[in-house]
């Protein structure tokens, strides 16, 4: 899948939301979020590689990650991810990640979710059933965040002394940071809106980590102690 396809992929996941879910805003972010993604991960002489300018791309973005963060997520990307800048090295999309067997990072389909029983008409209600349903061990208290609480959550997830980063990373592997990184940009980005956007974030992760993934970068972000 090339990058178009990819960020297409991208949009047509955002368009599954609730109606009461539709934020312009927050999903032009998410999507800007979604095509910096396509472009973070290089292929050179058969490894995986961080590109690092677009991580830092990524780090300086005010509508990613805002100035009071800034700093810990750097750290946490200098601690976990191996970037180099990516020369003539192979552009490997997110959605191609799926193939790496090193990378647990296995984002579910358009078609997948859609057959959960999500779209624009589902109500929030609805959506929360089926995500508690289909991912029984993602936090509730994530799941029935509001935006304010979120971007909170968020803060203090990034700042902890024994990070989320080295919480996912000892439970599923070294290339789980990619997922931690891409966790916290969604997390940032949709505690931007207003009223309860929990559902969404689930929804949006299991799009782009994984249900499995998912639900430990979650638990992690609540309670890298665990």
């Amino acid at each position: 899948m090339d990058g178009k396809d990819a960020r297409g992929q991208a949009g047509d996941l955002l368009d599954l939301l609730p109606r009461e879910f539709q934020d312009k805003e927050v999903h032009r972010r998410l999507r800007k979020l979604m095509r910096e993604l396509d472009e973070l991960v290089f292929e050179h002489e058969g490894e995986l590689f961080v590109d690092a300018e677009v991580a830092a791309r990524l780090l300086r973005d005010p509508e990613v990650f805002p100035d009071h963060v800034r700093g810990q997520a750097r750290k946490g990307v200098e601690k976990h991810l191996r970037q180099r800048t990516r020369g003539t090295g192979r552009r490997v999309t997110w959605r191609e990640l799926t193939t790496r067997g090193e990378v647990p990072i296995a984002p579910m389909s358009f078609q997948e979710l859609r057959g959960l029983g999500l779209s624009p008409a589902t109500s929030g209600k609805d959506a929360r059933r089926i995500i508690a349903g289909h991912f029984p061990d993602f936090p509730p208290k994530l799941l029935d965040a509001d935006a304010a609480a979120i971007q909170e959550i968020a803060v203090q997830g990034i700042g902890h002394n024994r990070t989320v980063w080295d919480c996912v990373v000892s439970k599923i592997g070294y290339w789980a940071a990619l997922a931690v990184f891409a966790a916290f940009g969604a997390l940032l980005i949709i505690g931007t809106a207003t009223g309860p956007w929990g559902i969404p974030l689930a929804i949006f992760l299991a799009a782009t980590l994984g249900g499995g993934t998912a639900v430990i970068v979650a638990n992690c972000v609540l309670n890298p102690n665990r």
